[in-house]
């Protein structure tokens, strides 16, 4: 019986699931031309994120709010407040920037990782009280 070829669509969740990034971008730098939806490159932003290539990330939220203005802006302020996060070395600013992302993951609907991000914001900077207000609030 003939093996079933997997799409591309599903070998690049594959990938992103065993968070082999590079690769699943290369599958993904394949298919984007034909990405007539935007989401192509949201994927790849995510990966570029998880290399800590949040400037690459951004452009690539921004292209995809341009193919589809139904995007949210969202995932452009994700991807802006991680690469702030791997900029900053202050731990009061890191806590101000994870309480962020953890309210723009909660807008996403990443209900857990919003919670780690709150808490993430309290275990570096404890007088957060925002961020304690936003984990009692939202989650």
């Amino acid at each position: 019986m003939p093996k079933k070829k997997e799409s591309p669509q599903k070998n690049i969740d594959c990938l992103i699931e065993q968070k082999d990034y590079k690769e699943a971008i290369n599958l993904i730098n394949k298919k984007i031309s034909t990405d007539s939806d935007g989401f192509m490159y949201l994927k790849r932003a995510f990966c570029y994120i998880q290399l800590k290539q949040a400037n690459k990330a951004t452009k690539d939220c921004m292209k995809a709010k341009s193919i589809n203005p139904e995007i949210s802006q969202n995932y452009i302020d994700y991807a802006d407040i991680s690469d702030k996060i791997n900029k900053s070395k202050n731990k009061k600013v890191l806590a101000d920037l994870y309480n962020s992302r953890g309210l723009t993951l909660y807008m996403l609907s990443h209900f857990d990782k919003a919670k780690d991000d709150f808490f993430k914001a309290i275990e570096l900077y404890p007088d957060c009280a925002e961020a304690y207000r936003n984990l009692l609030e939202y989650t």
